[in-house]
């Protein structure tokens, strides 16, 4: 019911339930406490530590932002399918001339430009949080290295 998605370097990270799942000071704190996950610490470094809560300033949609991607789809008759992408047929995608595909790059700027089209108007819209830490944004301006064919 409620879809929020971030941009961690290169990656999308989808956080998706069916009730309020904005982040608030207990999830940070917990994430932030969570041994294993210290290597993925956004802002990890000579300053500190660094915090889940850096995420939010690279969220490229809340739950209002995904929401008006659907009805902006809806509005221009786009079935909203279209933005799914699966991998239920492997072989075919992998059988596929790259030549019938777009540069991988161009296609990774645009979908992360469609979707900051949506972005939340401040990194604590939409959370349990009045601020966030000082420190560096996890956007990356550059797309993932693409798989060698």
């Amino acid at each position: 019911e409620r879809a929020t998605a971030y941009l961690a370097g290169s990656r999308v990270v989808i956080v998706a339930c069916d009730g309020d799942c904005a982040p608030g000071p207990a999830t940070i704190a917990r994430l932030d406490g969570e041994p294993r996950l210290q290597p993925l610490l956004p802002g990890r470094g000579d300053e500190g530590p660094g915090s889940f809560a850096l995420l939010l300033r690279s969220r490229l949609l809340a739950p209002s932002g995904t929401d008006a991607l659907l009805t902006e789809a809806r509005r221009l008759e786009m079935p909203v399918d279209d933005l799914v992408s699966t991998d239920d047929n492997l072989l075919l995608e992998y059988h596929a001339p790259r030549a019938s595909m777009r540069a991988h790059g161009e296609s990774w700027r645009e979908n992360i430009e469609l979707l900051r089209h949506f972005q939340p108007a401040s990194p604590t819209a939409e959370t349990h949080l009045d601020s966030i830490p000082p420190g560096p944004s996890p956007l990356s301006p550059t797309p993932p290295a693409q798989d060698a064919p």
